[in-house]
């Protein structure tokens, strides 16, 4: 095997060359056009301040903490991720591309390996993950899966109308865009050989909710979401094929701050209720989870200047009371940006996470 610092001079020569690659094989992670203000770019959802370009998380491997394995992820001027570099082992890596048009998120994973006798790049395979990003604030749930290099398709005026998959010359999988007359996304689909896969039908009020329905194969229907005019989920009801139907619904204040979240599961009939206490710098101090109306799990959390968790005491009910605190220290750049995270468990210094930052 080629040493690490061979691998990370082959890494630094071709950056420039493989960048391009990339964007070519993808298309080049876009801004959301034509959307309203989304408090949850993520730059807000990560506590950045400033503008900031990228980040490079430096971490060390497990067996020998001589091998550097960063991860660097790059954000637009509007501060949306763009791109993550994910040097995981030291011979392979992950390639992420974000495309975006409200209120749908396109994350592209591809992972790529390092030939060890010629230092070359080599595709091992990926896939493409489709979200709403407006609800990542949230949860993670996964919309779709496809798989396959991917091309995006724009009009002349830029925005997307398109994204086809292909397998070498041939195009296994095809998405399609509709708008209305205000240039709002109101219906997506994804044929995959000409069958309709995947299916978003987007209706929008008067009030500025977005009402977002989706459908699966043979047009079986996946997910019902209600938006508020914020961008805030306010009713999501879930369709498992074998697991019943699944509701969440959030409540928020006069200060649009989610208060109270109440998720619903048919199949096993569980009801989990999650209560939230704030102070008067809008950050979340406590909250508490209940099952069925038992009580689960409380936590405390307290903050530093920045507004950067400092401490969470988490009490479990389950069986015999237990206590579990965590503690984070940190060292921050001139921006108020952390650059240094230490974390403890009950007061034992588990990790220490540093990385380097880069603004517009």
């Amino acid at each position: 095997a080629l040493p690490i610092s061979t691998i990370m001079k082959i890494i630094k020569f071709n950056y420039n060359l493989f960048f391009a690659f990339a964007l070519l094989s993808v298309g080049c992670g876009t801004s959301p056009s034509e959307i309203p203000p989304n408090p949850y770019s993520d730059w807000v959802r990560e506590n950045l301040l400033g503008k900031v370009r990228s980040i490079e998380l430096i971490r060390t491997d497990e067996k020998d903490p001589t091998i550097l394995l960063p991860e660097i992820t790059y954000y637009d001027s509007l501060g949306y991720k763009t791109r993550c570099e994910d040097y995981y082992e030291e011979q392979t890596f992950r390639i992420e591309n974000y495309l975006y048009q409200y209120p749908i998120t396109f994350l592209k994973t591809d992972v790529y390996y390092i030939e060890e006798k010629t230092g070359e790049y080599k595709y091992e395979g990926g896939e493409s993950i489709i979200d709403d990003h407006l609800k990542n604030n949230l949860d993670d749930d996964v919309v779709y899966i496809e798989s396959g290099p991917i091309s995006p398709r724009y009009n002349a005026s830029g925005r997307l109308i398109g994204i086809v998959w292909n397998d070498g010359d041939k195009v296994t999988s095809y998405a399609v865009f509709s708008y209305n007359k205000n240039g709002q996304c109101t219906d997506f689909k994804i044929y995959r050989e000409d069958t309709l896969r995947h299916h978003d039908k987007l209706t929008y009020d008067e009030k500025g909710y977005l009402h977002l329905c989706t459908y699966g194969y043979y047009g079986t229907q996946v997910a019902d979401i209600l938006y508020r005019p914020d961008g805030k989920a306010e009713r999501i009801i879930w369709y498992p094929k074998e697991e019943g139907c699944e509701e969440e619904i959030y409540h928020y204040d006069a200060q649009n701050r989610l208060t109270e979240a109440f998720k619903y599961n048919s199949y096993y009939n569980r009801y989990e209720r999650t209560t939230y206490h704030y102070d008067t710098n809008n950050h979340c101090i406590a909250d508490s989870i209940t099952h069925n109306g038992v009580l689960n799990q409380t936590n405390r959390y307290a903050y530093d200047r920045y507004g950067n968790l400092t401490l969470r005491e988490q009490k479990d009910y389950e069986g015999d009371i237990s206590t579990t605190l965590w503690q984070y220290i940190y060292c921050y750049d001139k921006i108020g940006n952390w650059i240094e995270k230490n974390t403890y468990k009950d007061k034992n210094n588990i990790k220490t996470t540093r990385r380097k930052i880069t603004y517009y």
